[in-house]
């Protein structure tokens, strides 16, 4: 049994330091063909400002969520139930 084991565990590693070889010759293009569609798809234009409301509510958020203190780190975060997308 133990001699099973050793050599088991030889043949093992010995298949592990094998040379691997690829699928094909164009293996990993179709993931650059994506990503190349992706990257011409993604819009050019900057994405809009924050109005004075947005940022309201991103700070209401910010505070509900991590508390009014200027502690920070975990102790300062309250348990807020989620983040609501309403200003107060």
């Amino acid at each position: 049994m133990k001699t099973l084991l050793i050599t088991l565990f030889v043949a093992s590693t010995l298949s592990a330091c094998a040379g691997r070889a690829h699928l094909a010759d164009d293996a990993g293009r179709h993931v650059r063909d994506v990503f190349a569609a992706q990257a011409a798809s993604r819009p050019t234009h900057a994405p809009a400002h924050l109005g004075a409301d947005d940022a309201k509510m991103v700070l209401s958020n910010h505070r509900r969520t991590f508390g009014a203190s200027r502690r920070g780190g975990a102790k300062a975060r309250r348990a807020s139930g989620g983040i609501r997308l309403e200003a107060k």
